[in-house]
């Protein structure tokens, strides 16, 4: 009579070991077509063919949500089609996941956040583009901080450095007079 009252007990320890081992069973079934399609995406890259690579990777992204080198690469494909705000996200989403490279992450993360500066610029919106410029040398400084930076990152860092100290310049390269531009200024500091 005393076993039969143990054995709810002991289905409550195992009943989660047993989830978990499925769990990892279940990562495992995906893992193979995830790096495949991975591999597809990167072959389609090469042929020119970012939509098809970007439908290859969702698919991926869709059986395995937190698997990091389909992150990445979803990031860098949406920055490609000028996607930034995913593309950003998907590069934080990386960097709060732990044992990944951080340097790398964040160097396209400043990439991203440049091109945001850009498009924004591009559309007119000086404030805008200047917060995102400033977003870039954050990450690009903390690259800077790391063994064995990019060779152009110095370059890029001194443009950027150049843009916040001068957000004038924006409204002048955007065609908008001090009258034009909007009224509340983003403080370059």
């Amino acid at each position: 009579m005393s076993l039969f009252r143990f054995r709810p007990a002991i289905l409550l320890v195992a009943l989660p070991m047993l989830l978990l081992s499925a769990c990892s069973q279940v990562d495992l079934i995906h893992q193979k077509p995830v790096s495949e399609l991975n591999i597809k995406a990167q072959n389609l890259l090469q042929q020119g063919n970012v939509d098809g690579a970007l439908s290859r990777l969702e698919a991926a992204h869709d059986l395995a949500p937190n698997e990091p080198t389909t992150l990445f690469n979803l990031a860098v494909v949406n920055q490609m089609k000028g996607n930034d705000d995913e593309a950003i996200r998907l590069f934080e989403q990386l960097l709060a996941m732990p044992g990944q490279d951080a340097g790398k992450i964040e160097y396209n993360l400043g990439i991203a956040y440049e091109s945001q500066g850009d498009h924004l610029l591009a559309q007119k919106k000086p404030d805008e583009a200047l917060l995102a410029y400033k977003h870039a040398l954050d990450a690009y400084q903390v690259v800077a901080g790391r063994p064995n930076p990019p060779a152009k990152l110095k370059d890029s860092i001194d443009f950027l450095q150049d843009k916040i100290a001068h957000p004038e310049k924006l409204n002048e390269l955007t065609g908008l007079d001090d009258n034009a531009a909007s009224t509340s200024q983003v403080d370059p500091q």
